[in-house]
């Protein structure tokens, strides 16, 4: 696969997770299908791609938090969605890491 696919699909599933989330009452975890678009983002060639992934999910996750219509209390909401922001992030420095040595942006450190 290109990298050009690559992105429309991370994209694409970027945009359709965000919408599905936007709709959906608070305390339905959708925004656990944000993994798909990282996971995916690690075969695109781009150094940056695994960060800008992040921060586009974290800004639609954060957004979607205000839009969404209401579900459970929102201080749970916002325990939910603050525990999946730290895992997030460790996977995605974790695949950064990993990407990098895979193209060989840095050397090994061991």
């Amino acid at each position: 696969m290109s990298d050009i696919s690559i992105k429309l699909i991370v994209t694409s599933l970027l945009i359709l997770i965000f919408l599905v989330d936007a709709i959906t009452p608070l305390g339905i975890p959708v925004w656990l299908l944000y993994f798909i678009p990282l996971a995916i983002s690690y075969w695109i060639r781009w150094r940056y791609a695994i960060p800008v992934v992040f921060v586009i999910t974290i800004t639609f996750l954060i957004f979607s938090f205000f839009i969404s219509p209401p579900g459970v209390p929102v201080d749970v909401e916002i325990g939910y969605r603050s525990v999946f922001f730290f895992i997030f992030l460790l996977l995605s420095v974790l695949l950064w890491f990993f990407h990098l040595l895979q193209y060989n942006v840095v050397e090994h450190p061991f």
